[in-house]
């Protein structure tokens, strides 16, 4: 420990001290950071003489631990900021070798003490500098100050949320010995242009890291399986560093990625711990990726780990590369980490003094990133030519000027031409083939960095198909069948069928083709009673144009006794349409946009206007299977309204939500409502409410809510589930005056998931109206679904 007696002798107006056992009104000693920040003491400093505040150990809070205050922040910021501190060159230094003996303390997070993520500092300035402290938000874990037991303090809620550290707007940020200590979006102090974590240890679960930065002799206990939300400018640098993996297991992927998006990610000379309890007696690999979903333009880069990283084609091995001396440097006395190279920048900042001791990181300036201006090129017939951009860039973002590059293209059933000049690379495609053409560029420079991108080739267009056998109709056992034959020659049928319903003058569409869906049948339910059907198919194949569109009239009115389930509406969205439809009308789906009465704490956050479909038909990932059903912004709704209301109705719901920790949503208080016996034109009824709690992170409370206009309120006790996850089934039943409902999830979960996997509903409610339907409120989240839910089936009665 520090000599504070030392340090005394040492303190002037750049020279302060933060110590909560000083004397009152001692000379440039504060007792506590808010009497700090409120002295206007704190001035810029300079490289040589820095802005200094040194921290005897202790525990300071940025507010009462107590103070059940929601906290807002100031309107027009970024971020509900506790404290801004406007400052360059500041430096803070905890007097104690061991940084858990200075705690910078908060315990407040999303919906726990404040209303967004809630950010515990934000400094501006550059030259920011932390050594020997703990920064840590201990809404989500325990505090625990060996120094005095009595200082302990409980986390303030056992469910995760979002509780955030600290940002900078500046540059050349150097945290030394530190401690960061969260969970949920860590954000240790990001945002700076060059930023340096030396010697320091990181807890937390996902979209947590600061994504561009140096990370140097670091250890990190991940208990989240995405610790990076995804890269900026040219990444994160991870040197000599020791990964802990804590979370659970996740058996439908790998055990540990980097990022939850996309980015670059450099891994050299690290080494992987698996603590998870289930992994403990198992001879079983540890796997790691980089990220669950790679997108062309993802490359990375490893050497002298002790467990592979993958993909293979997104992982660049710089072993007997060139550039792997932008990382380290063999030098007699062993391997140096060349942390000049990759924060040198313009100005030649040099945190670690290397330029004294260690001489070969002076002889070159060498780039660590190939990038691509594009990740996907597509040629096609009216621009059959693109031209792509390659940069090499240092880590500090200065681009390298005139690089060697060597380019390699794979052909797949077209014929691509490269052309370059430059830094610029000209891509000509043909394609007389019928498939599309997938090919791949790669480049490469002399260092070894590298890049790629996807090049789709279509087909030149043909003329229409002939038919070989017209467009007829039949129906047997309440199936209407489209039958026709194309003459293909070799191309695949892409004709587009769309079958419609007409009714007191109006038409409504009801069934539409997909790529690789087929919907030559049409099997109706009870929305075609009393309805004529029609079918309209335009004949396409993959690689030609449209041809003439041929109508029928399979039937000129269907009567109930025609209809094999004329009390049912069932669908799998495969053939759905997903076009907007407001309105609101017996036997029509209603498709819409819904902002709800009651208030939620962040709404369209993000979204800056409505698109043009409230619904898509997608493919997606993380806990959705295949393709379904999904809301592409927050707030949307969707319901079937029956020609006749009911005092009995039933409906079924299958999906998947994204998440797969069970908690459902992006944030809590979003909520999915399945509503049975609704009135969805004056918005009343009885719903089931699936709601992310503050309450649970790994879990979603369940009760039952009655909607007057548009207003719902609780009708039973919340209930807490892990089942609304992959393969969750909801039911939701109005009988005998009482709704009841049961949601079960098909996935087997981890014995240590504590809530149950199934729950059911039963209380009191009266049916109000003839709709049944969804109401989701939930953030669609990352590449518009990681936050949502995929619709697979609804089926009412």
């Amino acid at each position: 420990m520090t000599d504070k007696s030392a340090i005394m002798k040492k303190l002037d107006a750049h020279h302060l001290l933060l110590d909560g056992s000083a004397a009152p009104g001692a000379a440039w000693c504060f007792r506590s950071l808010q009497e700090l920040f409120a002295s206007g003491a704190l001035q810029n400093g300079t490289p040589e003489t820095p802005m200094t505040v040194y921290l005897a150990p202790d525990v300071y809070w940025l507010h009462d631990p107590e103070d059940r205050e929601i906290f807002r922040g100031t309107e027009g910021d970024f971020l509900p900021y506790q404290q801004k501190i406007k400052c360059s060159y500041l430096s803070l230094i905890g007097l104690s070798e061991h940084p858990e003996d200075v705690v910078i303390a908060a315990n407040k997070g999303q919906s726990h003490g404040c209303i967004g993520n809630y950010t515990m500092l934000h400094f501006e300035g550059d030259g920011l500098y932390l050594e020997n402290l703990t920064i840590g938000n201990y809404c989500n874990v325990d505090l625990e100050y060996p120094l005095d037991p009595s200082k302990n303090r409980p986390k303030r809620c056992k469910a995760v949320t979002q509780a955030q550290l600290g940002d900078v707007v500046g540059d050349r940020f150097h945290a030394k010995n530190s401690r960061f200590i969260s969970r949920l979006n860590l954000y240790p102090i990001c945002g700076a242009k060059r930023s340096l974590y030396e010697n320091c240890h990181f807890e937390s679960t996902d979209d947590a890291l600061n994504g561009n930065a140096v990370y140097l002799h670091c250890d990190f206990d991940f208990y989240g399986g995405c610790p990076i939300s995804a890269t900026d400018a040219t990444g994160s640098a991870f040197l000599d560093c020791l990964f802990r993996i804590c979370g659970h297991r996740d058996r439908s992927g790998a055990d540990q990625y980097f990022m939850k998006g996309q980015g670059c990610v450099y891994v050299i000379g690290c080494r992987f711990e698996d603590l998870r309890k289930e992994s403990m007696g198992t001879s079983r690999a540890l796997q790691v990726q980089w990220t669950r979903y790679p997108q062309p333009e993802t490359m990375c880069y490893a050497y002298g780990n002790d467990t592979p990283i993958g993909p293979a084609e997104h992982t660049v091995d710089l072993t007997g590369k060139k550039g792997l001396r932008a990382f380290l440097i063999e030098t007699k006395s062993g391997v140096q980490y060349n942390v000049r190279n990759l924060l040198r920048g313009t100005d030649d900042w040099d945190p670690l003094g290397q330029r004294e001791y260690l001489p070969e990181a002076e002889t070159e300036h060498l780039p660590v990133q190939l990038v691509l201006s594009r990740g996907n090129v597509e040629l096609t017939e009216e621009h059959r030519s693109q031209t792509l951009a390659a940069q090499v860039k240092y880590f500090s973002g200065e681009m390298q000027e005139h690089p060697e590059l060597a380019c390699e293209i794979t052909e797949d059933g077209s014929r691509i031409r490269l052309q370059r000049q430059g830094q610029e690379l000209t891509l000509y495609g043909e394609n007389n083939d019928v498939r599309t053409g997938k090919n791949r560029l790669s480049v490469r420079t002399e260092t070894g960095l590298a890049a790629m991108a996807e090049i789709i080739v279509p087909p030149t267009t043909r003329p229409a198909p002939k038919w070989k056998q017209s467009p007829y109709v039949t129906c047997r056992k309440g199936t209407f069948t489209l039958h026709y034959e194309l003459e293909l020659e070799g191309a695949q049928d892409a004709s587009l069928i769309c079958w419609e319903l007409e009714q007191d003058g109006e038409r409504r569409t009801v069934s539409v083709s997909r790529p690789g869906v087929g919907n030559r049948a049409y099997h109706p339910g009870n929305e075609a009673i009393g309805a004529a059907v029609y079918v309209r198919i335009t004949p396409r194949t993959n690689c030609s144009a449209c041809g003439e569109t041929i109508e029928l009239c399979a039937r000129e009115r269907l009567e109930p006794e025609g209809i094999e389930d004329a009390g049912r509406v069932q669908t799998d969205f495969t053939d759905f349409p997903t076009e907007l439809q407001p309105r609101i009308r017996p036997q029509w789906w209603t498709r819409d946009f819904y902002t709800p009465r009651e208030a939620l704490a962040e709404w369209r956050k993000w979204e800056q206007k409505l698109p043009e479909t409230p619904w898509s038909y997608r493919t997606a990932g993380n806990g959705c299977v295949g393709a379904g059903l999904m809301p592409t912004i927050q707030g949307v709704k969707l319901f079937y309204t029956f020609a006749e209301e009911s005092r009995e109705m039933r409906a079924e719901v299958y999906l998947d939500p994204a998440k797969t920790s069970g908690q459902g949503f992006g944030s809590a208080g979003q909520y999915m409502d399945v509503c049975v016996g609704f009135d969805a034109q004056t918005m009343t009824g009885p719903a089931l409410r699936i709601l992310r709690s503050p309450e649970a992170s790994n879990a979603v409370a369940v009760f039952p809510v009655y909607y007057e206009e548009g207003l719902a309120s609780p009708i039973g006790e919340h209930c807490y589930t892990a089942g609304f996850v992959t393969g969750c089934h909801i039911e939701v039943q109005i009988r005998d005056g009482r709704l009841r409902a049961h949601l079960w999830t098909e996935r087997e979960l981890p014995p240590s998931v504590e809530y149950p996997s199934e729950i059911i509903v039963d209380t009191k409610a009266v049916a109000a109206g003839g709709s049944v339907g969804v109401l989701h409120t939930g953030t669609c989240g990352g590449d518009g679904w990681q936050n949502t839910v995929m619709l697979h089936g609804l089926r009412a009665e």
